[in-house]
């Protein structure tokens, strides 16, 4: 067998010993990072399932704070709706019966409260309307069950409370002109 070699043969196998051992070595690493990697999904898979885990664990005590929520929301609901029951039953209500007096057509007594209708001018207040008749803002109110003091509308009309006018007491009557006396 020839075993002779030329220089540039002992070069050429010589590079080729190289990159064989730089092809080793990066098999070697990519071995070692593709098992890196699958490591690292493995964990992230783990942790993704204990997350899931304890959202699961968690959702029965958010249902059950929702459902009080919601039982709290309903008993809530159904005291205001008592309320309005109750206020559009005395909104409902027929007037109470005048009394007997009144019934009858007598005239009122002296001081008697009357109630006239006002119809609301643009600006005014229900502090302007109670002193222009004499009378209270709490008396208008009490007049007009519902009525809003801070939302008065133009053109509305409401009912005014007033002081009905006492009886003027019948004048003394004159005492007829007496004839000078002669002398």
């Amino acid at each position: 067998m020839n075993t002779n070699f030329s220089p540039s043969s002992n070069v050429f196998v010589s590079a080729l010993a190289v990159v064989a051992v730089v092809l080793a070595v990066i098999s070697l690493y990519l071995a070692g990072s593709s098992r890196n990697v699958e490591t690292r999904m493995k964990a992230s898979v783990g942790e993704l399932d204990r997350r899931l885990n304890d959202g699961a664990q968690q959702t029965p005590d958010v249902g059950g704070r929702r459902a009080n929520r919601e039982a709290r929301s309903q008993r809530n609901f159904m005291a205001v709706g008592g309320q309005l029951q109750t206020i559009m039953a005395k909104l409902t209500a027929p007037p109470p019966a005048p009394e007997k007096a009144q019934a009858a057509g007598a005239p009122k007594a002296e001081g008697a409260k009357t109630e006239a209708v006002y119809k609301v001018k643009p600006g005014e207040t229900l502090q302007r309307i109670a002193k222009a008749h004499g009378t209270t803002v709490d008396a208008i109110l009490k007049a007009n069950p519902g009525l809003d003091a801070r939302h008065l509308k133009a053109d509305q009309k409401i009912k005014v409370p007033t002081a009905a006018p006492a009886a003027k007491p019948a004048a003394p009557a004159r005492p007829a002109a007496q004839p000078a006396a002669q002398p």
